[in-house]
């Protein structure tokens, strides 16, 4: 007899640690490393190659040339020629590879008060072709990644991404792109969104297609987008191997962005961004509520080379989620991504966003959601660079009591060997509490690992 995904929202009685909740991602992630596959932002530095937000305006890969920055360069930006591989021509296009193989150990594998150790193994490899031409693009890059555990297999897996895209650009300074991503990601268990107890972790697959537009007259911008977006679950099962019904969460989005931006002189542009999303799940009407939502929010900020020492973007307004059937919450918005270059050795990073996510649940699909992150890199020597991350993450059910906060740490490390070649480790502390619904979801974790990078 197979169950809804309503059903199970705690631990079952009896179960031991090594079978109930566990983690899809075995070790906390490295501060980014940008020198991975860095033109697009598509596998910087986490082995799980998760693609941007594919919210409209997420990084495609693809932008107008005119938008990129030409000021400042940060640590781990900065070009390293005696340590960097050019990429290699293939006809008309250039190649970027790399493979690299990982070992780490997690004190808490099943996110539990009382957490249950083990050791792991990834390898992963991701590639990037891209034309070699001083106009128009044309992309395509992916990547792979599997982990395996020594003792608790049931949070082995395989994770991969794909993207294609291109840019026709008209005239000097207008362009018209187009992407298509695709995704199979694990999802991380008991956190405010996954509170199903699965013998696994939860697989999704999602797939985006954007279509955008950058027309410039003067000053000022004007840049137009469209998504639709797929994501469909597959069905999971209870640790006594009885099928949860996963197809309730299964949903299409429809999302659309204008942002009209003005240059205000050689580095900083002022923007106005309008955004909406609407959300249609498969199963619209369950238990008799209808769980489809539409998200609002708008948002007026800076961008560019804000100053000399500042660059990246910042905005702030206000963002409305909203059920069909009437229920809704909304608040202060924020979208930041914004490095500052405190010395020419060191660059400290913030990104903030708020958004809505997907949650397991048929009483309230969605769930509000903070997230801050704050990272410090800095290059000890030409070959070296030290990395700290502090981030602190809060998601609210968007209709009933209920949610998590979770505040961590990472310190990590990369060396440079040679042109082909580089070591990363680092250690990650991480305090999650919930509350309301999910209160007795509280766990602390603490990972490690080591690895080498191959580029060809």
């Amino acid at each position: 007899m197979g169950l809804t995904a309503a059903v199970l929202t705690a631990p079952a009685a009896g179960q031991s640690i090594g079978q109930s909740i566990g983690s899809t991602r075995s070790d906390l992630p490295l501060p980014l490393d940008r020198s991975t596959m860095g033109q697009t932002g598509t596998v910087r530095g986490d082995p799980f190659l998760r693609l941007p937000r594919v919210d409209v305006g997420a990084d495609s890969g693809v932008a107008d040339a005119s938008t990129v920055l030409t000021r400042g360069v940060t640590v781990q930006d900065r070009p390293r020629p005696e340590f960097s591989n050019e990429p290699v021509p293939v006809g008309a296009f250039l190649l970027t590879a790399e493979g690299g193989a990982r070992l780490g150990y997690d004190v808490n594998v099943f996110r539990q008060r009382q957490g249950a150790s083990d050791a792991y193994g990834l390898l992963t490899a991701n590639g990037r072709l891209a034309s070699n031409t001083s106009r128009h693009l044309l992309l395509l890059e992916g990547g792979v990644a599997e982990r395996a555990y020594t003792k608790f297999t049931t949070e082995s897996g395989l994770t991969y991404a794909g993207h294609a895209g291109g840019r026709l650009d008209i005239g000097q300074r207008d362009s018209l792109s187009l992407d298509v991503r695709h995704e199979h990601q694990l999802r991380e268990r008991n956190t405010a969104t996954e509170i199903l107890s699965t013998r696994r972790p939860v697989r999704v697959d999602q797939t985006a297609l954007t279509l955008s537009g950058h027309k410039r007259l003067g000053r000022i911008g004007f840049d137009l987008a469209g998504v639709v977006t797929r994501s469909d679950y597959e069905d999971a099962e209870t640790v006594d191997r009885i099928p949860i019904d996963l197809d309730v969460r299964n949903n299409r989005s429809y999302g659309a962005r204008l942002d009209v931006s003005y240059e205000l002189g050689p580095g900083p542009i002022a923007f106005a961004a309008v955004r909406t999303e609407r959300r249609r799940y498969d199963r619209r009407i369950v238990e008799g509520r209808n769980r489809d939502s539409k998200q609002y929010e708008v948002l007026a900020g800076l961008r560019g080379d804000i100053t000399p020492l500042l660059r990246g973007q910042i905005g702030v307004g206000y963002i409305y989620a909203e059920l069909n059937d009437g229920r809704g919450a909304g608040g202060p918005s924020v979208d930041a991504r914004l490095d500052y270059l405190l010395t020419d050795l060191t660059t400290v990073s913030f990104e903030g966003r708020r958004e809505l996510r997907n949650v397991a649940s048929i009483t309230t699909p969605e769930a509000l959601a903070s997230r801050l992150t704050l990272q410090v890199d800095h290059e000890l020597l030409p070959n070296l660079i030290l990395s700290a991350t502090a981030g602190y993450d809060r998601a609210s059910y968007l209709d009933e009591d209920g949610g998590s906060t979770e505040i961590e740490g990472r310190v990590g490390a990369t060396y440079l060997i040679n042109r082909r070649f580089r070591l990363t480790g680092g250690v990650g502390y991480r305090n999650r509490n919930g509350f309301g619904r999910i209160a007795d979801r509280d766990y602390n974790q603490l990972g490690a690992n080591i690895g080498i990078v191959a580029r060809l």
